[in-house]
């Protein structure tokens, strides 16, 4: 029984991977959180190794400008971000998000080969909006789109999709950038080319209903925020798994 319980479950992931009901969100954001890190690191490098100005300041200060682009909008967006993925149909609102990330990508690209470093700022500011919209919905479709017995492994290959693509991106953001005749033409071209096919991905979501189509939805990021602080803390158990996955980022960051 021993032997046979992991086989079952590698078997179950592999048939999870192929299904038409998680590939498309799975892939659109692995791709999604593959492109938001290699715009920043390669614009970082850029920035740091010519020796440019970001936003007025020392081009020592692009990598903390670009990771608090990527931050402050999930501080301050959060929450209004969890009111429209109740609101709305989850899938219908992925896909307009992704669709954007490929005119912030052609955005990025005159960036990079016009060498702009605030332009790329700019843009890396953009994906952070993106990403705080995409992270509530990612997470909570998979209920919609899984069955009680998948969720765990459904939960556990979105989270391990997004550090590998957090890995990848960085990683290859180096390589690429380093690369003195062509290489802010390959960021370029693979920026556009990823935001392409994560949005195709995204066009084969299954369709999903709004779950909670009545709720209003508070336009005050400030007072949203509040709100939701104050529910989260009411629940304990949901207190703790917050900061348990707020610690890991935070250290990760």
């Amino acid at each position: 029984m021993t032997d046979e319980a992991p086989r079952e479950a590698h078997v179950s992931t592999l048939r999870l991977m192929a299904s038409p009901r998680f590939w498309p969100l799975f892939w659109a954001m692995f791709l999604g959180a593959f492109n938001d890190n290699l715009i920043k690191n390669a614009a970082i490098l850029l920035i740091t190794y010519s020796g440019m100005k970001v936003l007025g300041g020392p081009a020592e200060n692009a990598s903390t400008v670009g990771t608090a682009m990527l931050i402050l909008p999930a501080i301050l967006l959060a929450a209004m971000a969890g009111q429209l993925s109740d609101r709305y149909s989850k899938s219908n609102l992925i896909r307009p998000i992704k669709l954007a990330e490929i005119g912030l990508m052609v955005v990025a690209g005159i960036g990079f080969i016009f060498q702009l470093p605030d332009l790329l700022m700019l843009v890396v500011l953009g994906l952070g909006i993106q990403s705080t919209f995409l992270g509530p919905l990612k997470y909570s479709i998979l209920p919609q789109l899984l069955t009680d017995s998948e969720l765990v492994a459904g939960n556990a290959l979105v989270e391990t999709g997004t550090n590998l693509a957090i890995l990848t991106g960085s990683v290859l953001a180096g390589f690429l950038i380093r690369d003195k005749m062509h290489g802010l033409q390959t960021v370029s071209g693979c920026l556009l080319g990823v935001s392409v096919l994560g949005y195709w991905c995204a066009r084969r979501l299954v369709p999903t209903a709004a779950e909670a189509p009545d709720l209003k939805v508070e336009p005050n990021p400030v007072i949203s925020t509040w709100h939701i602080c104050q529910q989260v803390y009411r629940t304990p158990t949901i207190f703790r798994a917050i900061l348990g996955i707020s610690w890991f980022w935070v250290y990760g960051v």
